[in-house]
């Protein structure tokens, strides 16, 4: 093996150059020092701009696809800032860290979470968040997202070589995930560049190491535990892990200078917990909850009876305390007690279940690991998908009510019974003896199209609304407006209104009827009278034709019944924004076809694989110790994929290390072969 290796020149110069490469002692540019440092300096701005400004560019993409989505109130909408919103109310009548009243009955949710992000909404003003939408504050927070892309960069370059942040940095700025979760109203977004900035200063390498970056870290740190709680234990972590980063004779002193920096930083928020509940809580409340969930989700058979929502811990709150008053409110009253007992009860089955426990730690931190996948039907496969952005540029006006003065076409119940395939053969479709109402019978499959109107002329490169009276019977369906051959779906809604409150919607629902028989409404036994309206947002793009199709949406093994009445288009105005169809197509083939599970797995564990061989420890721990704790600590909780999707951000600085590395390999190789090619040749030639 050694012969043929020495006998092999391209062989033995491509390992030599590989080396060379991953342990940084190559070096391509044979300039001045001044010079070089000048270059750099240059070619550095201009790749931070380039990964700032790719990085807005896509989640501004994002933001345009889902307007429809946040004006129709759908997952991105504000049911997630609910309680900031509450706390920052509170701010603004109580005082902003400590209230000048305490809380009655040990009410606990102004401690559901650390306070940062409660603050942020008090210094913008929650009443002009309201008022605009919270467009304002996703512009901040996409901003923020595109600011860590750019800190990736940074931290890739340092760690390891300028080209490698530079691709990490462009990684960052492509990912749908994090595009994505950019849009929520949560601080997750925010929460993730002082961590990276954290680990930039920590990577400066063991000898170039001072104290004041020790401390400047775990400030960094503790601003993040101000907006999330989930970093709280990463000082402790990254000071286990001082005697691989610091001088080893001075490793316990940067050990304690992180720790203290971050004890410090939060300690506000410990003393006022302290003040006001007599409790030592350093950050939030949530440990039990979180854990006794995250107990309930694997636990298929309720063998322990954990709950599995905050409904049913209410319930069981109720039920292990013997107190019918806990039913009312998970957090009021005696918050802090309650939660304390769950946590009690969730680390008594984790005690008397450790092997059980560690299964569960495992596959919950296999699914903080993936990406978008086109297989895999399991909860944590569907979970952690993210939309990429769409080919075409999607609805982007504002939805007012003035838009609906005029239809661009109408169709009442009778027409569209005349003018429909049925497209399902156990389908059934029957009018009401009044020609109002169409009630439509599906099949027993999942997702299948029940019927499909004739084709509905459109204008190219349109914004639309359609307008449909229905009303869900039994099951679940949904409305789709699709392309002419059903391929593509441009908008969907499920004809389903959702109660999460059964009092408040039992009140409601009384009102109505008051109001009904004091104006002597139409009779209720008259199907048309309890139809509501659903609106479906779309753009035309090229199409000029379209079509309304009833389907299916998971209703089981029941046969779903829905009443449909009058269905009118409306024409909006032009789709703004039709330049990006020139770029979406090369970021969606890019997002679909890089960011999936197994591709992006593999080039991390390539990458991990060929810094370990060049004997990269210090950047490989420096890099990974935050996905480590991550994926340790989190993993006993319940999780949802936003929680860690800080993690990504550093495996993207691996997975960047072995793209680079592929390609500086092919790259000399192929060089190499021109050169003993062209050797060949002109030996050739003197012999002749």
């Amino acid at each position: 093996m050694a012969n043929a290796f020495q006998r092999t020149p391209l062989l033995r110069t491509t390992v030599n150059a590989l080396g060379d490469y991953l342990s940084g002692r190559a070096n391509a540019v044979d300039h001045p020092t001044s010079d070089r440092a000048t270059t750099g300096r240059t070619t550095l701005i201009a790749v931070c701009a380039f990964v700032f400004l790719l990085a807005t560019g896509v989640r501004l993409l994002h933001l345009s696809d889902a307007h429809a989505e946040i004006d129709k109130g759908g997952s991105l909408s504000t049911a997630l800032i609910k309680d900031y919103l509450r706390e920052t109310a509170r701010m603004r009548e109580d005082g902003i860290l400590f209230p000048s009243t305490p809380p009655q009955d040990q009410d606990a949710r102004m401690i559901l979470h650390p306070p940062g992000y409660a603050m942020l909404l008090y210094v913008l003003g929650e009443d002009k968040v309201l008022r605009m939408g919270h467009w304002q504050l996703r512009f901040i927070q996409l901003l923020c997202d595109s600011l860590s892309a750019l800190l990736v960069c940074l931290v890739g370059g340092r760690l390891f070589r300028p080209e490698i942040g530079a691709v990490a940095g462009v990684l960052a700025a492509l990912s749908p995930h994090l595009a994505y979760y950019s849009l929520w109203l949560t601080p997750e977004t925010l929460a993730i560049p002082p961590l990276l900035l954290a680990v930039f200063l920590l990577a400066r390498g063991r000898e170039k190491l001072r104290v004041w970056h020790a401390l400047a870290a775990g400030v960094l740190i503790g601003i993040s535990c101000w907006l999330r709680a989930n970093a709280l234990l990463l000082s402790p972590a990254i000071a286990l892990a001082m005697p691989l980063l610091a001088p080893a004779r001075r490793k316990l002193f940067f050990a304690g200078a992180i720790l203290a920096a971050t004890a410090a930083t939060i300690s506000p928020i410990t003393i006022r917990n302290w003040v006001v509940y007599h409790r030592f809580i350093p950050l939030s409340l949530g440990a039990g909850i979180t854990m006794a969930e995250g107990i309930a989700d694997y636990d298929l058979g309720d063998r322990f009876g954990m709950p599995s929502s905050d409904l049913q811990a209410k319930h069981k709150d109720a039920e292990w305390h013997n107190r019918p008053d806990y039913d009312s409110n998970i957090w009021v009253p005696d918050g802090v007690e309650r939660d304390r007992a769950r946590l009690a009860r969730a680390g008594a089955v984790v005690r008397d279940n450790p092997v059980w426990f560690a299964g569960v730690m495992i596959r919950r931190a296999g699914s903080m690991l993936r990406y978008n996948d086109s297989y895999g039907t399991t909860p944590t496969s569907v979970i952690s998908r993210a939309p990429v952005i769409s080919s075409e540029p999607a609805f982007g006006h504002r939805l007012e009510p003035e838009q609906y003065l005029d239809a661009d076409w109408t169709a009442t119940a009778a027409e569209l019974n005349d003018r429909s395939t049925k497209l399902a053969p156990q389908a059934e479709a029957v009018c009401s003896p009044n020609q109002s109402v169409l009630e439509i019978i599906g099949d027993q499959s999942q997702f299948g199209d029940l019927s499909a109107s004739d084709p509905i002329p459109i204008r190219p490169q349109t914004d639309y609304v359609l307008r449909l009276d229905a009303r869900n019977v039994r099951g679940g369906t949904a409305a789709k407006i699709t392309s002419s051959d059903r391929r593509i779906s441009l908008g969907t809604a499920p004809l389903i209104v959702k109660e999460p409150n059964p009092r408040r919607a039992a009140k409601h629902r009384a009102r109505l009827k008051m109001r009904e028989h004091a104006a002597d409404s139409p009779d209720v036994d008259d199907p048309g009278a309890a139809l509501r309206t659903f609106e479906i947002p779309f753009a035309s793009g090229a199409r000029s034709e379209a079509l309304l199709v009833i389907a299916n949406n998971g209703g089981g093994t029941m046969r779903p019944v829905v009443q449909i009445g009058t269905a009118r288009l409306h024409a909006v105005g032009p789709t703004p924004g039709l330049w990006t169809r020139f770029v979406r197509p090369l970021v969606r083939g890019l997002q679909r076809n890089l960011f999936t599970t197994v591709r992006m797995l593999l080039l991390v564990a390539v990458g991990a694989l060929l810094a370990a061989t060049a004997r990269r420890w210090y950047a490989l721990i420096a890099i990974l110790i935050v996905p480590l704790y991550y994926l340790t600590f989190q993993s006993t909780l319940h999780t949802e994929y936003r929680y860690t999707v800080v993690i990504h951000y550093f495996l993207f600085v691996v997975a960047a290390a072995a793209i680079c590395t592929m390609v500086r390999v092919f790259v000399y190789g192929c060089r190499r072969i021109l050169e003993l090619v062209r050797l060949r040749l002109k030996r050739d030639a003197l012999v002749l």
